[in-house]
């Protein structure tokens, strides 16, 4: 018997033409953390979300809507936790809410993490993949631990390449689909160690879009304004939880046997409160929601159509949530030269009547210095935030905020 930890992950696509190298396991244990406990994966990247998702709300303009992926940023910040001075990885591991326990487990655990959230291929009804590489020209030094950690404990793509902005956007879209077409602008970067995610998961219960379209209804953005969205609609039996300030629905996909793929809506009564809500979102407050929810039978849910595209730029919000992204281990990047210059995070969400498709990549890009009973109503007409969950891994989180991810049916 196979332990998950030593399944090979399916890549999404065949490999591609660059140079790939096959090294035995290199893993460095780190001495120097105290004590080591058995990683809860999911709960420490809900509470990393949650951190990240405070900063990304304070950063950007506070009216706008985003969506990241902390499956993806994991995916990438995993691998470079190798790449760290060896007295800054405790604090590395800290800011990502995996302080207790060492090097060499984090990354076991983030990597069976990562090939658990994967959906098989032979499932009909929906696709969920993850993938990495560390991406690097040729000139550049790179420690065979790393090279050897990334093939063998993240089963990642090693691509080496002159050209490098070329083979990392064509690996960045064929990844995503085709969802996410680039990630690098230029050629300044050197080595980039990348994490992609991509999902086309279809409703369990799927609207049923008229044959005239959705009629397009105002929604009402943080700011205060209105804007027209076609609201998706339907009446059925959800799991909701009632709060003070906010209910909560969860509309689950179709998914494998023993798995559970949902999305989580949180709807603000006060639209004006859903920054305070989005902060009070950690591991421990989305477990005690879904732990209260019940079923209501007769739920009328309405539910606007959007696609959104978000990149954000996030070095700055994680050196202030205390990752040490300057701490650059020698052993492993030899040339002084070589900093981390960028945390490229890019997603594309959309969401209609048949489900949900989503994709995310996070490149670290280090440079040289070169007729029912009446129903219950549960309507998203204000601004929103959403999880997409795989059982407690938030596989994405976002909001809806502002006018332009809403979408109005075009009529035939």
């Amino acid at each position: 018997m196979i332990s998950a930890l030593e399944q090979p992950r399916c890549p999404m696509i065949p490999a591609l033409p660059p140079t790939y190298y096959t090294l035995p396991p290199v893993f460095i244990e780190s001495p120097y953390i105290a004590s080591e406990q058995t990683p809860d994966v999911p709960r420490s990247l809900a509470d990393f979300a949650n951190d990240l998702c405070a900063r990304i709300a304070e950063s950007e303009d506070p009216n706008k809507s985003f969506a990241m992926s902390p499956a993806s940023i994991l995916a990438a910040l995993g691998m470079c936790l190798h790449v760290i001075e060896p007295e800054k990885k405790a604090q590395f591991l800290a800011a990502i809410h995996l302080g207790n326990c060492t090097e060499n487990k984090a990354h076991k655990a983030i990597a069976a993490a990562l090939c658990n959230m994967t959906i098989p291929k032979d499932f009909a009804h929906g696709t969920l993949e993850i993938a990495e590489a560390l991406a690097h020209k040729k000139d550049v030094v790179v420690a065979d631990s790393l090279k050897s950690l990334v093939a063998n404990t993240y089963n990642a793509d090693l691509i080496v390449s002159n050209d490098l902005m070329h083979e990392v956007n064509t690996w960045v879209s064929d990844k995503t689909n085709g969802k996410i077409p680039s990630l690098l602008s230029n050629n300044e970067a050197v080595l980039v160690l990348l994490g992609a995610i991509y999902l086309n998961l279809e409703w369990k219960t799927p609207f049923q879009r008229p044959s005239h379209g959705w009629e397009a209804e105002p929604f009402l953005c943080m700011n205060g304004t209105s804007s027209p969205v076609s609201m998706m609609k339907q009446t059925g039996k959800f799991l909701i939880y009632r709060g003070d300030a906010f209910d909560m629905l969860e509309k689950p996909y179709l998914a494998p046997d023993g798995r559970h793929l949902s999305q989580l809506i949180f709807l603000p009564r006060d639209p004006t409160s859903l920054p305070q809500i989005e902060h009070d979102l950690t591991d421990q407050a989305i477990r005690r929601y879904r732990q209260a929810t019940v079923w209501e039978q007769h739920v009328s849910l309405s539910m606007p159509k959007i696609k959104m595209e978000t990149e954000l730029h996030l070095l700055d919000l994680l050196k202030q949530m205390g990752l040490p992204m300057n701490a650059i281990d020698r052993n492993v990047i030899p040339d002084p030269r070589i900093s981390i210059d960028d945390v490229i995070h890019k997603t594309f969400v959309a969401v209609d009547e048949k489900g949900t498709e989503a994709a995310a990549v996070t490149g670290v890009a280090m440079c040289g210095c070169t007729a029912a009973p009446s129903p219950t109503a549960f309507h998203v007409r204000h601004s929103y935030a959403y999880c997409i969950m795989d059982e407690g891994t938030i596989l994405f989180r976002g909001r809806v905020a502002d006018a332009a991810p809403l979408i109005v049916d075009s009529i035939p």
